[in-house]
């Protein structure tokens, strides 16, 4: 009977120390998807502000108006004087 006891608190003594390195590896891995995470959404958000820097370079929208104005000519004010 005393070696029945002994095997069953040597049972749980393992599975306790299995939990418990179960746990700090559940944390440790939980620690390093988040860190993972935070650099993939500052990767992501540098190169949404990228796009938009490529999408609409300086000067772009002076550059189209100044176009629109050449292709319908002089304006009406203008030729009035």
């Amino acid at each position: 009977m005393m070696k029945r006891r002994e095997a069953a608190a040597a049972a749980n003594a393992r599975e306790a120390e299995v939990e418990h390195h179960s746990r700090r590896s559940v944390k440790y891995h939980r620690a390093e998807v988040k860190s993972t995470a935070v650099s993939l959404n500052s990767t992501v958000s540098d190169l949404k502000a990228q796009y938009e820097v490529l999408t609409d370079p300086p000067g772009a929208q002076e550059q189209a108006d100044a176009q629109k104005a050449c292709e319908d000519g002089p304006s009406p004010s203008s030729s009035k004087a």
